[in-house]
C-alpha cells in the first residue's frame, strides 16, 4: 500500500521525537498529549512499523522511529525554505524560530532579546531549548535547533559563529558584606577563566581554594547574595542582582557570546534576522 503521510501527524511525531517528550510536544503544538500520541498511533498503523518504544513514563523513539524523525527533519526543512521564500517575496517574518541557549543566558539577556522581537514581528514563534554548552552543541549539530548560543570558551571553529555580546568576568559580594564571607570564594567548575583566576592569584603569592564548587552562575549570583562568599561571574550575570565588585583588583578577563550555526547548513531567515536584531540591541 502506498503511503500517503498525514503533514499533522508528521509535524507531532516530529516534535515528540525533537524533544523526547509527548508531553513538551504537546505544549509546543497547543494540543492534548493524547493528540500527540494518537497521531503517533496513527503513523505506525499506516506504516505497519513500531516507531517508539510502548512503556509508561518512558519516551524511547526504535530504529524505524529514528529513520523517521531523519526523514521528517528532511521534509519540514524544506518546508521551512519555502515558507522563507515567500515571506522574503512579502517582506515579512514569520513562523518557527528555534535556538538553545543556556539558562544563565536565559534568565539574564534573553528576556530583552525576546521583547524586541516580539515588538518588531509578532507573528514569529520562538521555540526555545536550554542546556550547558555540550548539549548546544549536540542539538545545533543534529539540526533540532536553528542556532545556538553559547560561551566562547571551547572550540568553535567547526561552526559558522558570531559575537552577539561581550564583557569580562569580575569578583562580586553581597552588597551588605559580612566578615563571615570574607575568603570564602564560589566558584564554577575547573574552566578556563577559573584556572586564570587562580594564576593570578598564585603569581601574587596567595593560595585560592574554592569554599564550594557550584556549576551554575545563577546559583553562584544567588548564593553571594545571600553573603555566602565571594563569586566569580560574568557581568551580565551581576548585572541585575544586589552584587557589587569586591574590592580585590583582577586583571581584565573577557568574554564573548556567540551564535552558533553548522557550516554546512544555511541559517534559516528567522534565525538570520533575530541574530541581527540581538547584535544592534
Amino acid at each position: 500500500m502506498k503511503f500517503i503521510p498525514n503533514i499533522t501527524f508528521l509535524r507531532y511525531f516530529f516534535s515528540a521525537g525533537q524533544s523526547k517528550s509527548i508531553s513538551r510536544a504537546s505544549k509546543e503544538n497547543f494540543v492534548s498529549q493524547s493528540a500527540i500520541s494518537q497521531a503517533i498511533s496513527k503513523l505506525e498503523k499506516t506504516l505497519g512499523k513500531q516507531l517508539i518504544t510502548h512503556e509508561k513514563n518512558r519516551f524511547q523513539l526504535t530504529a524505524d522511529g529514528l529513520l523517521l524523525l531523519d526523514k521528517c527533519k528532511q521534509i519540514f526543512t524544506v518546508f521551512s525554505e519555502i515558507e522563507d521564500a515567500f515571506n522574503e517575496t512579502d517582506s515579512v517574518f514569520k513562523g518557527k524560530l528555534s535556538f538553545a541557549c543556556t539558562h544563565s543566558f536565559a534568565l539574564s539577556l534573553l528576556p530583552a532579546y525576546l521583547s524586541k522581537l516580539s515588538q518588531t514581528w509578532e507573528k514569529i514563534e520562538p521555540i526555545l531549548r536550554f542546556g550547558h554548552t555540550g548539549t548546544i552543541v549536540e542539538l545545533v549539530k543534529k539540526g533540532d535547533v536553528d542556532f545556538g548560543i553559547v560561551l566562547d570558551n571551547e572550540d568553535f571553529s567547526l561552526f559558522h559563529s558570531r559575537e552577539i555580546y561581550r564583557g569580562e568576568y569580575h569578583l562580586y559580594t553581597a552588597k551588605k558584606f559580612t566578615a563571615n564571607a570574607k575568603n570564602k570564594f564560589i566558584l564554577s567548575e575547573e574552566r578556563k577563566e577559573v584556572s586564570l583566576l587562580k594564576q593570578h592569584f598564585q603569581n601574587n603569592g596567595v593560595e585560592i581554594h574554592a569554599y564550594m564548587e557550584v556549576s551554575s552562575w545563577e546559583v553562584i549570583a544567588s548564593l553571594v547574595e545571600q553573603g555566602m562568599g565571594i563569586g566569580f561571574l560574568p557581568d551580565y550575570i551581576a548585572g541585575k542582582r544586589a552584587l557589587i565588585p569586591y574590592e580585590y583588583s583582577i586583571p581584565k578577563i573577557p568574554y564573548r557570546i556567540l551564535a552558533i550555526s553548522p557550516k554546512n547548513r544555511k541559517l534559516s531567515r528567522n534565525a538570520q534576522m533575530f541574530i541581527d536584531l540581538i547584535g544592534q540591541i
